[in-house]
């Protein structure tokens, strides 16, 4: 099988997976009120308080470990695709859930040893991290600490040549919910990590690709009555098709059917074009958006957004 290989250098994180989508359910509970210092949460923040409906929900998920998925299904569904963290330490699917909402998403990925040996890797989660090995469970790792980070370390044996890992995050949504996890590489041998992909797929196309939406950039902090300009540099000498999603930015994500407001447009870049003008700012109505590149290919996409490092929401005005 073929793979795409990236370096795993001591304190590096494990960042390259195929992931699935995120499994959501909408939970109900039996209403309840809290007491005392109930507004202590202004200044100290969400997670000092322990919602009782989030009690109820870790009683029933600590009891019960995650299944182990089965991926050739999943592959089979097209229901797995390849994560490009774009200086994205960890995996990132953070989110507005309007209603308590479980979650939950798989990754895979493989590592290789040059020889057998036990790793320690930091997993830091808010939520609940499930890891496996060659099939075998390493730990189930539940703070389940709302939008408050946790870490811990484990000891992976890794034997000579493939391992397989297997991870599974899920936590309970409530409104702005940091949905994430990082695993971070601990002492001093070196590891690689490897995907598979399609014998078709030709790596050098998939690396100046994902060199070029990591170059993307804007030239201004805010566009007032102007065309929208990325900077944006086509490394290929054909032309090269490409959409890019406008988001609005202004409380979007705590409105149920948001996505009506979502738009996508495509454009097409000639051979070694430099810059991408989108459109003209009073095309649209004024405000914050976000904008999200995706290239695609062999059926690979690959997606800049306003999660990646360095992607943020760019304020759009009228004169």
């Amino acid at each position: 099988m073929k793979h795409l290989e990236y370096p795993l250098f001591a304190e590096g994180f494990v960042n390259r997976f195929l992931i699935s989508e995120v499994h959501t359910q909408v939970r109900e509970f039996t209403r309840s009120t809290l007491s005392g210092r109930v507004n202590e949460w202004l200044k100290k923040g969400f997670a000092i308080h322990e919602n009782p409906c989030r009690k109820e929900f870790l009683e029933e998920r600590r009891r019960e470990v995650p299944d182990y998925p089965d991926f050739t299904k999943l592959s089979e569904d097209n229901k797995l695709k390849q994560y490009f963290p774009f200086g994205n330490p960890g995996i990132d699917a953070s989110g507005f859930y309007y209603r308590p909402t479980y979650l939950r998403m798989y990754g895979f990925t493989t590592l290789w040893s040059d020889v057998a040996n036990t790793i320690d890797f930091e997993l830091e989660t808010c939520g609940g991290l499930t890891v496996w090995a060659n099939e075998q469970l390493i730990c189930d790792f539940t703070p389940f600490t709302r939008n408050l980070v946790k870490k811990t370390t484990v000891s992976i044996p890794l034997l000579k040549g493939e391992n397989s890992l297997v991870v599974c995050l899920d936590d309970l949504a409530e409104r702005d919910t940091d949905y994430y996890f990082r695993i971070k590489r601990l002492g001093g041998a070196d590891l690689k990590i490897l995907i598979p992909v399609k014998e078709e797929v030709n790596e050098g196309v998939l690396t100046k690709m994902e060199q070029m939406l990591n170059a993307m950039s804007f030239d201004k902090e805010a566009y007032i009555s102007e065309s929208i300009k990325m900077n944006l540099i086509n490394p290929f000498e054909t032309n090269l098709d490409l959409e890019v999603i406008i988001t609005p930015g202004e409380f979007i994500e705590k409105m149920e059917q948001s996505w009506k407001l979502i738009k996508t447009r495509k454009y097409t870049m000639e051979p070694y074009q430099k810059g991408l003008e989108l459109f003209h700012t009073d095309d649209i109505s004024p405000g914050y958006y976000y904008f999200t590149v995706v290239l695609t290919y062999q059926g690979i996409a690959i997606k800049r957004n306003r999660e990646s490092a360095g992607a943020g929401r760019i304020p759009l005005k009228r004169k």
